[in-house]
Protein backbone atom coordinates (compact mmCIF):
# COMPACT_ATOMS: atom_id res chain seq x y z
CA UNK A 1 0.00 0.00 0.00
CA UNK A 2 2.76 2.42 0.86
CA UNK A 3 4.34 2.09 -2.59
CA UNK A 4 1.15 2.89 -4.49
CA UNK A 5 0.09 6.19 -2.96
CA UNK A 6 0.93 9.35 -4.89
CA UNK A 7 2.48 11.67 -2.31
CA UNK A 8 4.73 11.67 0.73
CA UNK A 9 2.04 12.48 3.31
CA UNK A 10 -0.06 9.56 2.11
CA UNK A 11 3.03 7.31 2.31
CA UNK A 12 3.62 8.38 5.92
CA UNK A 13 -0.02 7.72 6.79
CA UNK A 14 0.04 4.29 5.13
CA UNK A 15 3.33 3.36 6.80
CA UNK A 16 1.97 4.35 10.21
CA UNK A 17 -1.15 2.27 9.68
CA UNK A 18 0.90 -0.74 8.59
CA UNK A 19 3.12 -0.36 11.66
CA UNK A 20 0.10 -0.11 13.99
CA UNK A 21 -1.53 -3.17 12.46
CA UNK A 22 1.71 -5.15 12.69
CA UNK A 23 1.90 -4.25 16.40
CA UNK A 24 -1.66 -5.50 16.88
CA UNK A 25 -0.90 -8.79 15.13
CA UNK A 26 2.27 -9.29 17.18
CA UNK A 27 0.39 -8.56 20.41
CA UNK A 28 -2.70 -10.62 19.74
CA UNK A 29 -1.30 -13.69 17.96
CA UNK A 30 0.28 -15.22 21.09
CA UNK A 31 -2.76 -14.30 23.19
CA UNK A 32 -5.19 -15.95 20.78
CA UNK A 33 -3.06 -19.04 20.22
CA UNK A 34 -1.75 -19.65 23.74
CA UNK A 35 -4.38 -18.25 26.11
CA UNK A 36 -7.56 -18.86 24.15
CA UNK A 37 -6.38 -21.59 21.74
CA UNK A 38 -8.31 -19.73 19.07
CA UNK A 39 -7.56 -19.40 15.39
CA UNK A 40 -9.84 -18.83 12.43
CA UNK A 41 -8.34 -19.27 8.97
CA UNK A 42 -9.49 -16.95 6.23
CA UNK A 43 -12.42 -18.33 4.26
CA UNK A 44 -12.08 -18.66 0.46
CA UNK A 45 -14.69 -15.94 -0.28
CA UNK A 46 -12.97 -13.52 2.10
CA UNK A 47 -9.59 -14.35 0.55
CA UNK A 48 -11.02 -13.67 -2.94
CA UNK A 49 -12.44 -10.33 -1.79
CA UNK A 50 -9.14 -9.36 -0.19
CA UNK A 51 -7.27 -10.30 -3.37
CA UNK A 52 -9.64 -8.10 -5.41
CA UNK A 53 -9.01 -5.17 -3.07
CA UNK A 54 -5.23 -5.62 -3.08
CA UNK A 55 -5.00 -6.11 -6.85
CA UNK A 56 -7.07 -3.01 -7.66
CA UNK A 57 -4.99 -0.64 -9.78
CA UNK A 58 -6.50 2.53 -8.31
CA UNK A 59 -4.75 3.21 -5.01
CA UNK A 60 -7.71 5.07 -3.52
CA UNK A 61 -9.99 2.07 -4.10
CA UNK A 62 -7.44 -0.19 -2.43
CA UNK A 63 -7.27 2.18 0.56
CA UNK A 64 -11.04 2.36 0.83
CA UNK A 65 -11.41 -1.40 0.46
CA UNK A 66 -8.80 -2.07 3.12
CA UNK A 67 -10.35 0.48 5.45
CA UNK A 68 -13.85 -0.94 5.11
CA UNK A 69 -13.00 -4.63 4.97
CA UNK A 70 -9.90 -5.14 7.08
CA UNK A 71 -10.51 -2.45 9.68
CA UNK A 72 -14.14 -3.51 10.00
CA UNK A 73 -13.11 -7.11 10.59
CA UNK A 74 -10.42 -5.99 12.99
CA UNK A 75 -12.89 -3.97 15.08
CA UNK A 76 -15.26 -6.94 15.19
CA UNK A 77 -12.38 -9.19 16.27
CA UNK A 78 -11.30 -6.69 18.94
CA UNK A 79 -14.83 -6.68 20.34
CA UNK A 80 -14.93 -10.49 20.39
CA UNK A 81 -11.55 -10.57 22.18
CA UNK A 82 -12.83 -8.01 24.69
CA UNK A 83 -15.79 -10.27 25.42
CA UNK A 84 -13.50 -13.30 25.83
CA UNK A 85 -11.25 -11.41 28.22
CA UNK A 86 -14.18 -10.07 30.24
CA UNK A 87 -15.60 -13.58 30.54
CA UNK A 88 -12.20 -14.92 31.53
CA UNK A 89 -11.78 -12.27 34.22
CA UNK A 90 -15.31 -12.91 35.52
CA UNK A 91 -15.04 -16.71 35.69
CA UNK A 92 -11.41 -17.58 36.46
CA UNK A 93 -10.49 -15.26 39.32
CA UNK A 94 -6.89 -15.04 38.08
CA UNK A 95 -6.80 -11.47 39.25
CA UNK A 96 -3.70 -9.60 38.14
CA UNK A 97 -2.85 -11.60 34.99
CA UNK A 98 -6.35 -11.37 33.53
CA UNK A 99 -6.71 -7.75 34.59
CA UNK A 100 -3.47 -7.07 32.71
CA UNK A 101 -4.97 -8.69 29.58
CA UNK A 102 -8.07 -6.55 29.96
CA UNK A 103 -6.00 -3.38 30.29
CA UNK A 104 -3.72 -4.32 27.40
CA UNK A 105 -6.70 -4.99 25.17
CA UNK A 106 -8.37 -1.71 26.13
CA UNK A 107 -5.17 0.18 25.28
CA UNK A 108 -4.83 -1.44 21.86
CA UNK A 109 -8.55 -1.10 21.11
CA UNK A 110 -8.38 2.65 21.74
CA UNK A 111 -5.53 2.85 19.25
CA UNK A 112 -7.46 0.83 16.67
CA UNK A 113 -10.42 3.19 16.93
CA UNK A 114 -8.37 6.24 16.02
CA UNK A 115 -8.38 5.65 12.28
Amino acid sequence: MVEHVPDLDAKFYAATQVMDDARHVETYAPLLHEKFELSHPMTPPLQALLNNVIEESRWDFTYLGMQVMIEGLALAAFQAIRDLICNLVATNNHGTADSFLKGQHAYLYRGKCTY
